[in-house]
Parts: structure tokens; sequence; C-alpha cells
């Protein structure tokens, strides 16, 4: 009898965040194992779906902001807040369409960051996944 199980997945892109796939798994294993305890950590790898990771984890809120897309158009984009901390996630400031051939489009990552700034002098976590600096 399985007593213990650990889940640490990644998401599947484009489908299912890593917290839709940890709560199929866990789903999955106590219809087989009803007593088994499971313990899901579901992780990203600093693209999409970052922020909701750390804010399982950490507690905390997703907050939408507008910001301008590289041709400063109004688009909605979010951060994460977790006590003092605020996490942006690149993939979702930018937005992958914007991106050019060499990664290159922060007009939209600098507006999210300048609507946290705002808010108050906090630490900022900024996570990125290919995507050149």
């Amino acid at each position: 009898m399985m007593k213990k199980c650990i889940l640490i997945p990644d998401s599947f892109k484009g489908t299912m965040t890593s917290i839709q796939v940890s709560n199929i798994m866990k789903e999955v294993i106590l219809s087989h194992w009803p007593d088994c305890e499971v313990v899901s950590i579901p992780v990203a790898d600093g693209g999409e779906g970052t922020v909701d990771c750390f804010l399982q984890i950490l507690g905390g809120e997703k907050i939408s902001v507008q910001t301008k897309n590289p041709y400063m158009e109004e688009m909605d984009s979010f951060y994460g807040l977790a006590g003092e901390v605020a996490i942006i996630e690149m993939a979702a400031a930018l937005g992958t369409k914007f991106y050019n051939a060499k990664g290159e489009s922060f007009i939209p990552v600098g507006g999210t960051l300048s609507k946290v700034i705002s808010i108050d002098n906090r630490e900022t976590e900024l996570l990125t996944k290919g995507i050149r600096s």
C-alpha cells in the first residue's frame, strides 16, 4: 500500500498549469489509494504559471494591472503580491506574441514594474525564461 506521494510537476505548455496537473495527479492517486498522503508542490521555470506557483506556496494575491504592449496599445497583465514581495512573470507581462527573434521587448515589463513600484518600495522578483537580458 502506498503511504505517501510527493508530486512536483511543471506545466504542460499552453494546456494545463502545474497546479492543474498536480490536482489531476492527486485525484487519480487518491482514487487508487484513498489513504495515501499526497503532497503537491507545483513548479514553474520562470515562464507561464510561475506567479501562480509562488502564490500557492507563499500565499498572497494576484493583482491585475493595465500596461502597454510594444505597439503602445493597452493590455492586461498581472503580478503576484506575497507579503512585501512582488513577483512579476515576464511571460505574462510581455505576451509571447510580442517577442522578437532576439527576445527583446521590455516595454510591458517596465509598465508592470512601474505599477508595482508605485504602490510601495517592495522587494521585487522578476522571473524570466527564454528572454535575453
